[in-house]
């Protein structure tokens, strides 16, 4: 709905804020730089894309870590949202 920000930064974690810039949420999983972060249609979930050769789903709420995908051989340098649940990375 547009009311929250999410960055993703070169220490590896992503962060949640509010449009005045509260910091919400750190997303602590990636060990490298994040390259891409997207937002689910819904908001609930975000996904993110890092160095490390890995894609993160993350649940907004909670901050935490719904699944980790390891299928790349190189960086995950973007990834988006289908829908709600589909995603593809690159």
């Amino acid at each position: 709905d547009g009311s929250l920000i999410a960055t993703g930064s070169y220490d590896g974690m992503a962060r949640t804020w509010t449009r005045d810039g509260k910091l919400l949420g750190v997303l602590e999983g990636h060990k490298g730089p994040v390259f891409s972060i997207r937002w689910n249609e819904k908001g609930n979930y975000l996904l993110s894309g890092s160095s490390d050769c890995s894609a993160i789903v993350w649940d907004v709420k909670t901050s935490e870590i719904q699944q980790t995908f390891r299928f790349h051989e190189a960086p995950t340098l973007d990834v988006d949202w289908k829908d709600n649940n589909i995603f593809a990375t690159c």
